[in-house]
């Protein structure tokens, strides 16, 4: 009987996959195939085959690449095999022994030749799969000699969070360097995951390296490599070390993160670290180790003249010497950076002074200011742009600041080489600009109160620029940053000091500005000075113009109900609405068509705010088809346009927007219209190969001129045509449009009958039927027509079963989608208050991937 059983598996193994018995062929190599592939019900078959043939199932052989079965199982994600392995008897550590290194306990290191299964596990993200094999005994801690990596640093390098919380659970060390000499959590920030990086130091990974002579990268360095300021300050505010070194750069010693920054000539990240206390002479013989480099010599090396002028501006020793006893002048000779050779001759103490009170001042560090002052340093000193200290703390907005320096004598219209005064300095956006969170009003507040104070010392209210810019000139130009009523209050404040109104660049007064920054109160104040409300600039626009390309509502309403004209026209002839259709602003079109706007108003080329629609590539589809439609509502007119003669549909036809050719067709334009040389719109879309557009066309009957047929753009709409008519399954249909084939009325109708019901599966939470409609052809990203994805409709219904499939299948990338009015799913799960179902439903999602229910997308 058993040799019956035996010839029987035999024959049925044959017929499974054919020549079994040729070399190429072995069972070994299928079985490792059949592991890899997921296929169960064969792997089960070769090894009672095997066991029945040899009675050794020999579970940890490896193939030439030196994996197990068990490493191929848990690559690959097939949790079902990954367990038959192991109740068979796999050992879950691969086909070695790891070698002990120091007391034997659960977080303890154990070093390998190679990769194990748990290794392979964490670098794809296999949550259930790395779960299990730490359930069966694989050492969260194994080390893999050919490159240095535990399964931690897999998991932190390819950023599967959930992994990484896994293996810290099970005391995974967070001090284990990989092949690039990168600890888990240096890893983490070069990548910029500050999730990971949170994580990790929420775990008690060290921030800083632990011992003098560590080759581990440290953390503060990695975030510096890459030049990421906000990972930076993270860093820095839980106690990162600026100083800390590792053994990587000049002479393969003592490579601080300044010297990294200098490197790569990070000018925003080497002052930062300048200001946390960086030893800005790091690798000099003074700083009591053998002299190596300065940052400065990385500098001068480099040719970095930002970067040398600010290492001089903190005291970087010029004289210093690298381990070559050479100085940075040297090297900066050497390497032919003249520009830096003359400023390192040349650079003075006066001019080092006039630096330290300048950024003293533009931190509004009052004792720094008063140190420097005490020590002799000139109030009035200037930089190299004749700036002073009072143009920096105007700017920055530091009463305080400005107070003491005014009282120790700095002059309240010192000028610059541009002729800009500290009151110009306050009125500029760049600290407002660069700010963050909070601290925007902060300096808005400071300064305004600085504006006050330089007026009340009898500062000229109306200097003049290089180029003839006023304080309030260069106020209302900046004043999108403030708050309306903020804004006007400075305004007020100005004005009624003196300031005059009528200032302008290239014919654009006050007043256009204040349109474009939506500053209503200013309008008003503005108007109420005599300023023209219609007044045109160098480009014939008018504040009402310059306002709705802004899309500035508010700003709008403020100039007509002073008197704008809504129809005034451009130098080219062209009307708000003509610019607002342009750009595709969609939202305030019909608003001002109601206020009067003509939908027909014609510009110097004859084209209507309609044409300027269609044959604008400014805006996305949607927004385009939006417009027509508002336009078309409010009774614009479908005219050709004069200087071709083409039609919109011609238009739409080469611009590749489906929905806007059957709009149009809707709306009563002939298909066939030819234009000035004899194209119809089917010619201009085969012309610019755009195929969705052809089949849509040919769906309205349009007629083929006999010099297309050859065209393989049309050949293949017709192609597709042909075979969509022919499909008798939706799966086929599915394929078809998947693949950008047009789907003409009767298909369309097909499809949303199907895409309707695939909806309702939903909404009763049906998950055989979800799944069975995904089989058919639906993808993750299928949406209703408010731009729902499948995740919001599951959510919406709290159909959570259906929720899990999504989930499995891979809709998490959905999460953060936003639907039409702006609402992503994870906002409907805080909104059902089912925020607590994410993370178990997150954890079974990736299970049920790694059992193999997959499909292509």
């Amino acid at each position: 009987m058993k040799l019956i059983n035996v010839i029987g598996a035999s024959l049925v193994l044959t017929a499974f996959v054919g020549r079994a018995m040729e070399p190429n062929n072995s069972v070994n190599e299928q079985l490792f195939d059949a592991v890899k592939n997921g296929n169960c019900a064969l792997v089960k078959h070769l090894l009672n085959l095997e066991e029945q043939s040899s009675g050794d199932l020999r579970l940890n052989r490896c193939n030439e690449k030196h994996r197990t079965l068990l490493y191929v199982a848990a690559k690959s994600g097939h949790l079902d095999l990954v367990q038959l392995l192991l109740d068979k008897g796999a050992n879950s550590n691969g086909a070695e022994t790891g070698e002990k290194d120091g007391e034997d306990d659960d977080s303890q290191m154990y070093k390998y030749k190679h990769l194990t299964p748990l290794h392979a596990a964490a670098k794809k993200g296999h949550v259930a799969i790395v779960k299990l094999l730490i359930d069966r005994g694989a050492h969260v801690n194994a080390l893999a000699k050919n490159n240095w990596c535990s399964p931690i640093n897999l998991a932190v390098e390819n950023e599967h969070i959930p992994v990484v919380r896994i293996l810290l659970k099970h005391g995974a060390q967070m001090e284990i360097c990989d092949y690039e000499s990168y600890s888990p959590l240096a890893r983490a920030v070069q990548i910029g995951n500050k999730a990971l990086i949170q994580m990790l130091l929420k775990n008690g990974a060290e921030i800083n390296n632990k011992y003098e002579d560590d080759s581990c990268i440290p953390p503060l360095n990695a975030a510096v490599t890459e030049g990421n300021l906000d990972i930076i300050r993270l860093l820095l505010d839980e106690g990162a070390n600026v100083d800390g070194w590792s053994f990587e750069g000049c002479d393969e010693f003592r490579w601080t993160a300044l010297h990294e920054a200098v490197k790569n000539e990070h000018v925003n990240v080497v002052q930062l670290l300048l200001k946390e206390g960086a030893n800005v002479n790091s690798g000099n013989e003074d700083d009591g180790y053998e002299a190596t480099c300065t940052p400065l010599h990385v500098a001068a090396g480099l040719g970095a003249t930002k970067v040398v002028k600010l290492l001089l501006r903190y005291g970087a020793n010029r004289v210093a010497q690298n381990s070559d006893k050479k100085t940075p002048l040297y090297v900066a000779f050497e390497n032919n950076h003249l520009d830096v050779v003359d400023l390192l001759i040349n650079y003075r103490s006066d001019f080092i002074d006039c630096e330290q009170l300048y950024g003293a001042a533009l931190h509004g560090n009052v004792k720094l200011i008063q140190f420097l002052l005490d020590k002799g340093v000139d109030v009035n000193s200037k930089d190299s742009s004749n700036k002073t200290a009072l143009h920096a703390a105007a700017q920055s907005g530091h009463l305080a600041a400005a107070q003491l320096l005014v009282k120790n004598g700095a002059l309240v219209d010192a000028k610059t080489t541009e002729n800009y005064t500290p009151l110009h300095s306050a009125m500029e956006d760049s600290d407002v600009d660069s700010c963050l969170g909070g601290k925007e009003r902060q300096i808005i507040e400071g300064k305004t109160q600085v504006i006050k104070f330089l007026l009340a010392q009898e500062a000229d209210v109306n200097a003049q620029t290089n180029n003839n810019k006023t304080p309030l000139y260069l106020f209302v130009k900046n004043s999108s940053y403030y708050p309306d009523g903020h804004c006007a209050q400075v305004v007020k404040l100005l004005l009624d000091s003196g300031a005059y109104s009528n200032t302008q660049s290239g014919n654009k007064t006050l007043l256009h500005y204040a349109a474009a920054n939506n500053q209503p109160g200013v309008i008003k104040l503005l108007i109420a000075h005599g300023l023209d409300v219609n007044a045109q600039d160098s480009e014939g626009k008018t504040p009402v113009i310059c306002a709705g390309l802004r899309s500035s509502k508010l700003a709008i309403k403020a100039l007509l109900d002073n008197g704008a004209t809504i129809n005034c026209k451009a130098n080219n002839g062209s009307t708000l609405l003509h610019l607002l259709a342009d750009t595709h602003h969609a939202n305030l079109i019909e608003l001002l068509i109601a206020q009067g706007l003509d939908a027909n108003a014609l510009d110097s080329e004859g084209n209507t705010p309609l044409h300027c629609a269609v044959t604008s590539n400014r805006g996305s589809y949607d927004k385009c088809h939006l417009v027509v439609k508002a336009l078309l509502s409010k009774g614009a007119h479908i005219t050709p346009i004069p200087r071709n003669q083409r039609t919109l549909l011609h238009m739409a036809a080469m611009n590749r927007n489906v929905a806007l050719i059957k709009l149009l067709i809707a709306q009563g334009l002939e298909v066939n219209a030819q234009d000035s040389e004899g194209n119809t719109p089917l010619c201009l879309a085969v012309r610019h190969q755009n195929q969705v557009n052809v089949e849509a066309l040919l769906s309205y009957e349009a007629s083929i001129r006999p010099d297309l047929l050859s065209n393989r753009t049309l050949q293949k709409a017709q192609t597709n045509r042909l075979n969509l008519s022919q499909a008798k399954e939706f799966k086929t249909i599915a394929q078809l449009l998947n693949k950008r084939a047009y789907a003409y009325p009767l298909i369309e109708k097909q499809v949303n009958d199907k895409r309707q019901e695939l909806f309702q599966a939903i909404k009763s939470n049906n998950v055989g039927l979800v799944a069975h409609l995904l089989k058919q052809g639906f993808t993750l990203s299928t949406c209703d027509k408010e731009g729902n994805t499948l995740l919001h409709k599951a959510i919406e219904s709290k159909s959570l079963q259906v929720v899990t499939l999504l989930l499995s299948l891979g809709a998490h990338k959905y999460i953060g989608k936003a639907n039409k009015h702006g609402f992503t799913p994870m906002d409907l799960l805080v909104s059902k208050q089912l925020v607590g179902i994410l993370h178990p439903l997150i954890s079974n999602s990736q299970a049920h991937h790694e059992v193999g229910l997959k499909r292509k997308r």
